[in-house]
């Protein structure tokens, strides 16, 4: 992979307003993970068709876009527009980001269970989120998995205790919003733990609209312990502009 460059700039500028954002959540290990990732982006660049692994994906197109980062904030306007699936599929259902004053987590009854936002996991389950987040997904060879573990800032987290089955899937929908003045890109992260004997399925959904280019750079990482069954789906519905990675 080719070094830093003019192409990284935007991202460093980013990544400064990260760090200030957070910077009193009172996590620094995620922190330290974050900064991490970001010197290691730095160190790797975007790749190239001379690497072996993007041999056939030109990502040109990508790095020329100079994408930048949206405080999630900003982006709370977003609307969900078409429904992925119809009103009579049972599920739990999280947005992102989060609509107006819509919960940080599902309350399903089961103290064994959570379903919410990363944000608030890292926040109320500091213990759990640590041992697994960032733990099995490697970036040192990867430069948009360092590029997303440097901005995770909010995602999914679902865990099930064990012997757990839940009475609906869990569906996950990742809103790319409209109506900004510039190219962007959001780094989604999904954390899920599907405790020994228990099974789960997750459906997760990206959209998002024309106006604009815009990347998902999203990582979803799945502890699966013994005997667990997960059916995982995604759905992309982007934009003619959009990336996916």
């Amino acid at each position: 992979m080719t070094g830093g460059g003019g192409d990284q700039q935007g991202y460093l500028e980013d990544f400064e307003k990260l760090t200030g954002r957070t910077s009193s959540s009172g996590c620094g290990w995620t922190t330290d993970l974050r900064t991490q990732a970001m010197e290691r982006f730095q160190s790797l660049g975007f790749p190239s068709t001379r690497d072996e692994e993007w041999k056939y994906t030109n990502v040109d197109a990508l790095r020329n876009a100079r994408l930048r980062v949206v405080d999630p904030v900003v982006q709370s306007t977003a609307q969900i527009g078409d429904a992925f699936w119809s009103d009579d599929w049972g599920r739990y259902e999280l947005n992102f980001p989060r609509i107006g004053d819509a919960p940080g987590s599902i309350d399903t009854s089961d103290g064994d269970v959570f379903i919410g936002h990363l944000a608030d996991a890292m926040a109320s389950r500091q213990p759990w989120v640590e041992s697994h987040l960032g733990r099995y997904v490697d970036y040192q060879d990867h430069a948009f998995r360092a590029l997303n573990t440097a901005f995770m800032e909010d995602g999914g987290a679902v865990w099930l205790g064990p012997g757990r089955t839940l009475d609906r899937a869990v569906g996950l929908v990742f809103l790319a919003a409209s109506g900004h003045g510039a190219n962007y890109i959001q780094h989604p992260r999904t954390l899920v733990v599907v405790g020994a004997g228990s099974s789960l399925t997750l459906v997760e959904a990206y959209a998002g609209s024309a106006e604009n280019a815009y990347c998902n750079n999203a990582v979803t990482e799945v502890v699966l312990e013994e005997d667990a069954v997960l059916d995982h789906y995604r759905l992309l519905r982007g934009g003619i502009q959009a990336f996916h990675i």
